[in-house]
């Protein structure tokens, strides 16, 4: 049985100025981290694909990069595809919006996987285990407890156990604004 949210409840749960807040306060900021840290590793010619993204904030911040060679974006909520559409105007663009935990997908040919919201993803670690060996990773959950979320992390150290053995972590922050968002970013093993 699913334990992951479909879109639906996405659908029902926010309106568009909900949305928004993901662009604000203390998720931007957490995008801030996760976008400094992918920067630092980025490849010079990154072919990325944002997986289960909730906003465009990360997108529209990378695709300033010149070294971003095409940016695939990734969630499956009708209206935020709609404001994303709206905000993100770049040929290396592209909405995709298959559901991680019930479609068959492949990330073989992306080498920069941006994943802002793990903890809503039953099958994070198969997601991870799609990308090719050497490719950036990019990861982030919070401590918090949520029905939307099928796990979360009390400390870093638990969110690495979950993640190193995937993950060649290479950056590590905790941003700590209400709740702690654990961000981690590193080479796929």
């Amino acid at each position: 049985m699913r334990k992951s949210k479909d879109s639906d409840f996405y659908e029902r749960l926010l309106n568009e100025e909900e949305l928004m807040r993901y662009y604000r306060g203390r998720f931007a900021g957490r995008n801030d981290v996760m976008i400094r840290q992918i920067t630092e590793l980025m490849p010079d010619e990154a072919h990325i694909v944002d997986v289960a993204a909730g906003s465009s904030y990360i997108a529209e911040h990378l695709l300033q990069d010149d070294r971003v060679a095409s940016y695939d974006w990734n969630d499956f909520n009708p209206k935020l595809q709609s404001l994303v559409r709206r905000r993100v105007q770049d040929e290396r663009f592209t909405i995709y919006p298959f559901d991680l935990d019930a479609d068959d997908y492949r990330l073989d040919q992306y080498n920069v996987l941006v994943g802002v919201s793990m903890e809503h993803l039953e099958k994070d670690l198969e997601c991870v285990e799609k990308m090719p060996r050497g490719s950036i990773i990019s990861v982030c959950s919070p401590d918090l407890i949520d029905p939307a979320h099928v796990r979360h992390f009390n400390c870093m150290s638990e969110m690495l156990e979950r993640y190193e053995p995937y993950i060649d972590v290479k950056l590590s922050e905790e941003y700590k604004a209400g709740v702690t968002k654990f961000i981690l970013t590193g080479y796929r093993k």
